[in-house]
């Protein structure tokens, strides 16, 4: 997964692997330098989805990090 500022957003980057079954969605997590970890942001069933909360006046050194999981119908 991969993220990059556009536009001033953040873009989530990511694709389906070979891996992923019969995955249809991926489960992405975000930890927004806020002190409070990673959250649930989406389940996305597009690659390329844009996060579109406010950036906080002052993220930690960490930045923004997500992370995505595939979903097969059975796990949502």
């Amino acid at each position: 997964m991969t993220a990059a500022i556009s536009d001033g957003w953040v873009k989530a980057g990511w694709g389906w692997p070979e891996n992923t079954g019969d995955a249809d969605r991926c489960d992405i997590r975000v930890d927004r330098g806020d002190d409070k970890g990673f959250r649930f942001f989406n389940h996305d069933s597009t690659p390329g989805c844009v996060d579109t909360e406010p950036f906080p006046p002052a993220v930690s050194s960490r930045g923004w990090r997500q992370a995505a999981a595939p979903l097969t119908p059975d796990r949502l």
